[in-house]
């Protein structure tokens, strides 16, 4: 953690586990290669004071990442699994070979909080029941590139950008 103004990077060559990550003004840069499990990542101030999650293989576990500007979580092979993402500006979440889906079985709480919202996976977006993704944001850009089900659930007005799948179903 850092208590006053600096950036947070980390560049790991495995896996990682960030139980506890927070900077009261700064960015928080996380590079690895191998799993990303996020449990509290926290960047509080303002403008630029995002959160980047990259991974080139073993997915990310976002239980709790939460920005006070941008949040962007890439993994380059591997799922990407959401408990609660917030941002007070854009979030952009890709699983260029998996799926993104709510971590365990699922719940009625609110997934994502921002302002734009870009989803691209290889497969499915959300699932059925309470696997489905909650949101609070103003747009949506969903994408499925391959084949899968887009299953969002919005909380109030949205505007659909562009949102398709190659093969599923959208809801």
């Amino acid at each position: 953690s850092v208590s006053g103004a600096g950036d947070i990077t980390l560049d790991e060559t495995d896996a990682i586990t960030l139980t506890d990550v927070d900077t009261a003004n700064g960015l928080i840069n996380v590079q690895a290669g191998g799993l990303i499990t996020a449990t509290d990542v926290d960047s509080n101030g303002g403008a630029g004071d995002d959160v980047t999650l990259h991974t080139t293989t073993g997915g990310i576990v976002a239980t709790l990442v939460d920005s006070a500007d941008a949040v962007a979580i890439d993994a380059d092979a591997g799922d990407v699994t959401l408990g609660s993402v917030t941002a007070a500006g854009v979030v952009g979440i890709t699983a260029d070979t998996g799926s993104i889906n709510e971590i365990g079985a699922g719940d009625a709480a609110v997934d994502i909080t921002g302002t734009v919202l870009t989803l691209t996976a290889q497969d499915e977006i959300g699932g059925a029941g309470e696997m489905d993704i909650e949101t609070t944001v103003v747009s949506l850009d969903a994408s499925s590139t391959t084949a899968g089900n887009l299953v969002i659930t919005e909380t109030d007005a949205i505007t659909l950008t562009d949102v398709d799948t190659a093969n599923g179903l959208i809801n």
